[in-house]
């Protein structure tokens, strides 16, 4: 048997049956550029240990090789996460966010979601109420007890990636004058 799709609204969660390996979809069915998606492995301060965690298309695996982005397409990317090598990384959270790569905001995006699947259990989170952001925050995968859980959180920014970046303390080279 397997388990029912789990909708989280913002700022829900749940506990994820994991089974060794967790999978992480951010997609959407349009937007006017592509969406770049990426992971800030983040301690319990809600900062990167060093750039080295954060997780994007040009860094697609933490020094640990417990976050892969392992695919990368304009209207989707697909994570995967190894349990047993997140559980000794020197992180408390997995952060999966997306920005808009040059023109449009969140706004413009349709049908917006991360979708965690572990084992048979799926969890998606759609999001509804985006604006004028060009990065958001969907989902956080956390260390709890002896398991982890996902919170849905549709925080979003407006900048892009590097006031997104810099609230985890990773530092974007803007070789770009305003």
């Amino acid at each position: 048997m397997t388990d029912p799709i789990i909708h989280l609204s913002t700022g829900q969660n749940t506990t994820i049956h994991e089974s060794g390996q967790i999978y992480v979809t951010i997609q959407s069915a349009s937007a006017p550029s592509a969406l770049d998606a990426s992971c800030f492995m983040v301690n319990d301060r809600g900062q990167v240990p060093s750039d080295d965690y954060f997780v994007f298309y040009n860094q697609n695996v933490d020094p640990h090789r417990s976050v892969v982005l392992q695919h990368a397409e304009d209207l989707k990317s697909s994570f995967v996460l190894d349990t047993r090598k997140l559980r000794q990384a020197p992180v408390e959270k997995c952060v999966f966010t997306a920005t808009i790569d040059s023109v449009g905001t969140f706004a413009d995006v349709q049908k917006c979601q991360a979708i965690v699947r572990a084992g048979s259990q799926q969890i998606t989170y759609k999001i509804t109420q985006a604006t004028s952001e060009t990065a958001l925050i969907f989902i956080e995968i956390y260390k709890h007890q002896d398991g982890f859980k996902v919170r849905a959180i549709g925080r979003g920014f407006f900048g892009g990636l590097q006031p997104l970046a810099e609230s985890f303390g990773v530092e974007i080279d803007e070789n770009r004058s305003a």
